[in-house]
C-alpha cells in the first residue's frame, strides 16, 4: 500500500490497525511524504485511519486471489469468476458479513441480492 501526502500545511497520521498483517503507524507531517507497506498475509477487513483528522478512514481487504470488488452508488455490484461453486461474502463495516453459496456454469450469470439490516439496540 501507498500513502501520499497531497496536501500543503496539514499534517496526516496514516495508521493501519491490522490484526493479521504488520500493524503500520507513521506521521506525514510535509507535503508529499510518502510512506509504503506490503500485506503478505490474507486479511478481511483492515481499517486504516488517520489519527489528526477522525473523519479520514478507509478499509482494506487483502486477498490471495483476484476475486473480489465493491459495490457502485447505487449498492449493486458484479463479480466475474470462472465457472465453479463458490461462496460469495459481502462485507459492511457496520453490519458485518453475509455468505451465500453459488454454482456458476460457462457463460451464466447470477443475481445474488444480500439484504443487511441495522442491528436491534440492547435494551439495558
Amino acid at each position: 500500500m501507498r500513502a501520499l501526502n497531497y496536501a500543503a500545511y496539514t499534517e496526516h497520521n496514516i495508521h493501519i490497525w491490522s490484526m493479521i498483517n504488520m500493524p503500520f503507524n507513521v506521521g506525514q507531517p510535509v507535503q508529499n511524504m510518502e510512506a509504503t507497506t506490503t500485506f503478505d498475509k490474507p486479511e478481511i477487513p483492515v481499517p486504516i485511519r488517520c489519527d489528526v483528522h477522525k473523519w479520514m478512514n478507509a478499509f482494506v481487504g487483502v486477498f490471495t486471489h483476484p476475486f473480489h470488488t465493491v459495490t457502485h452508488e447505487e449498492g449493486t455490484f458484479e463479480l466475474k469468476v470462472p465457472p465453479g461453486k463458490y461462496e460469495i461474502a459481502a462485507w459492511q463495516e457496520k453490519f458485518g458479513e453475509q455468505t451465500q453459496t453459488v454454482e456458476i456454469a460457462d457463460h451464466e450469470k447470477k443475481d445474488l441480492v444480500f439484504t443487511f439490516k441495522e442491528a436491534e439496540p440492547i435494551e439495558e
